[in-house]
């Protein structure tokens, strides 16, 4: 007769999970926490008691909790894989992967939210390995070899990940906005922060319409024959405040053409020929910002309608072509 294994002790389970286990009060305050957690953060269970979550987690871990951990738990009592960073005595920081969900009594009322942490140096690393890859393909690109993909799937993870830091500064500039007294000048600064994240999410816009376009999902597009298009191109002109833009459309031979043209330097010869390659952006000053994708994109959208994009330049103008038939 075999032996019955032993019982297992659930206090040590707790204790000693090779996970951080959490209670919060519902004012926020740690109710219980084990043993492991206590050992990630440099200090005893004992200690944690009564602390303030907050007082355990990064300035970005505040923000995560306050703009989505909290919000969420109370909108469907459960959050599932939120990144952030817990903070140890000594300042240094731990990645971490939370799921938590609220437990409430036969009245509804919330008695405790319960929180499982996960470490996520892992995660971290398999990052830095993409960054690594990254820099490897674009090496072996230089030197001829086919490695393109790689990166582009390396952009494709960039470009999701990097929407998750900017909606918690955006966040936490509104929290300043609506929450503390700001003077004229931290009216001024508060704006250009917005402005800069407004520009940060629209390079991270272009990055994932390239991955889109690059990794076989192609880019979307929406087709109404029945919508005006001088309404549009009126809109998205622009240019230099003291040389004219010239934008001409006609239709003709089953084929509508579309041309912007402006004056300025000459575009050479040998950039002409890579305008529409990703990444290429030619001579520009240091003061100009941009991933090198506008042009790429802009001729993936043209070959999606079934055209051509095609540039001319010359000491007079500068002119870009878009050309597509009218029937598919």
């Amino acid at each position: 007769m075999s032996e019955r294994p032993p019982a297992e002790d659930f206090e040590d389970l707790y204790e000693n999970a090779p996970c951080g286990y959490l209670s919060l009060a519902p004012d926020g305050h740690i109710a219980k926490a084990n043993k492991t957690l206590a050992d990630w953060v440099g200090t005893s269970s004992e200690a944690l008691l009564g602390t303030p979550f907050h007082a355990i987690l990064t300035f970005g871990g505040r923000i995560a909790y306050e703009t989505h951990l909290a919000p969420l738990l109370r909108l469907q009592g459960f959050v599932n894989e939120l990144a952030f960073e817990l903070l140890r005595s000594d300042g240094t920081k731990i990645p971490i992967i939370a799921n938590a969900t609220e437990k409430r009594n036969a009245e509804g009322r919330h008695c405790f939210t319960r929180i499982t942490l996960f470490k996520a140096v892992e995660r971290r690393s398999y990052e830095r390995g993409l960054i690594d890859a990254r820099n490897q393909a674009q090496v072996a690109v230089g030197a001829g070899l086919e490695t393109a993909a790689l990166r582009e799937q390396f952009i494709a993870v960039l470009g999701h990940d990097l929407r998750n830091p900017l909606s918690a500064l955006a966040a936490g500039i509104g929290l300043l906005e609506r929450k503390e007294p700001l003077s004229e000048r931290g009216r001024t600064i508060v704006a250009e922060m917005h402005g800069s994240i407004a520009r940060a999410n629209a390079l991270v816009a272009n990055l994932l319409d390239f991955a889109r376009g690059r990794l076989g999902g192609g880019l979307t597009l929406s087709r109404d024959a029945d919508q005006p298009l001088t309404p549009v191109l009126e809109q998205v002109a622009h240019g230099a405040a003291d040389i004219p833009i010239s934008i001409a459309a006609m239709t003709g031979a089953n084929l509508l053409t579309i041309s912007v043209s402006n004056g300025g330097s000459t575009i050479p010869e040998e950039a002409r020929e890579q305008l529409f390659q990703p990444f290429f952006r030619g001579a520009v000053r240091k003061s100009q910002q941009g991933l090198g994708l506008g042009l790429f994109i802009v001729n993936e959208i043209a070959k999606a309608h079934g055209g051509t994009m095609n540039v001319s330049s010359t000491e007079d103008e500068t002119r870009f072509t878009f050309s597509m038939p009218l029937i598919a």
